[in-house]
């Protein structure tokens, strides 16, 4: 036996409660304000960087395969200078890396460019006797500091024979 379907209750919208309570709505909502804020001022700071490489020392090659771990490359006549920009909110989140782009030859050297202070990023054990810098940008007064590790590197890629 078939049961008696009413059409106009089918037609009548289907409404759901789908509100958050006003804590857990304005938690994520300050979540996901400060993600986006976080990642456009990591893209601003990226932006800024390349200016100051471009100013300072040459133009960079912007890297194009992600999971490389490099985000640009430059071009010297002793070799190629692998380039990670790290933009971090505060200082416990810049985190040591490993550019996989470095460990698979494609670069000769890598400089590491940080908005805070970033310590040791890379480990000598695993990067052997191949140049590595790592330098503080903040803004254009730092780029001086850039113009110095490309020059470190440069000269320890030519020593190396690179």
């Amino acid at each position: 036996m078939h049961a008696q379907v009413d059409v106009d209750e089918l037609q009548e919208p289907l409404v759901l409660d789908l509100t958050l309570p006003a804590e857990v709505s304005s938690a994520k909502s300050r979540r996901i304000r400060s993600g986006v804020v976080a990642a456009e001022n990591a893209f601003r700071y990226e932006s800024l960087v390349y200016d100051a490489i471009d100013r300072t020392v040459g133009t960079p090659q912007y890297v194009r395969e992600p999971g490389s771990g490099i985000d640009a490359t430059l071009s010297t006549p002793e070799g190629t200078i692998g380039i990670v920009i790290k933009f971090a909110t505060h200082a416990s989140s810049i985190k040591r890396v490993i550019p996989v782009g470095f460990l698979r030859g494609e670069v000769d050297a890598v400089l590491v460019i940080a908005n805070r202070s970033p310590g040791n990023f890379l480990r000598d054990s695993i990067l052997g006797s191949r140049p590595e810098e790592t330098v503080r940008w903040a803004n254009p007064s730092d780029d001086m500091s850039i113009a110095r590790a490309v020059h470190n590197l440069r000269r320890e890629m030519r020593l190396l024979g690179k």
